[in-house]
């Protein structure tokens, strides 16, 4: 299944999850494509992670919820004040990784 037929049948089963394209396809129908499908935003490949940062943060301004320090997905788990990420074994983060993978874990 290819990227727009999964994200138009996400919307049809009216799940508002926020979706972030992320793309090799470039050409602006491309992106009118995907925006239209229901994606919030598209960013084509090669990306730079300081601007996916950027608009990973510029979304977060606009929401109200609180994101709790200690985040768990199955059996991941994500400390944002220590960056500390843990499975069946664990990695320290950089300041980036630990925001984008805050970002993953409350979405």
């Amino acid at each position: 299944m290819d990227g727009i037929t999964a994200l138009k049948k996400i919307r049809e089963s009216d799940d508002k999850t926020y979706i972030l394209m992320l793309t090799a396809k470039a050409e602006v129908d491309d992106r009118v494509t995907g925006l239209d499908s229901g994606a919030d935003d598209y960013i084509t490949k090669p990306f730079s992670l300081k601007e996916l940062l950027a608009r990973l943060c510029s979304k977060e301004r606009r929401e109200d919820d609180y994101t709790p320090n200690l985040l768990t997905v199955g059996d991941v788990t994500l400390n944002v004040e220590q960056q500390n990420l843990a499975s069946h074994n664990s990695i320290q983060l950089s300041g980036p990784e630990t925001q984008l993978m805050n970002y993953f874990f409350a979405k």
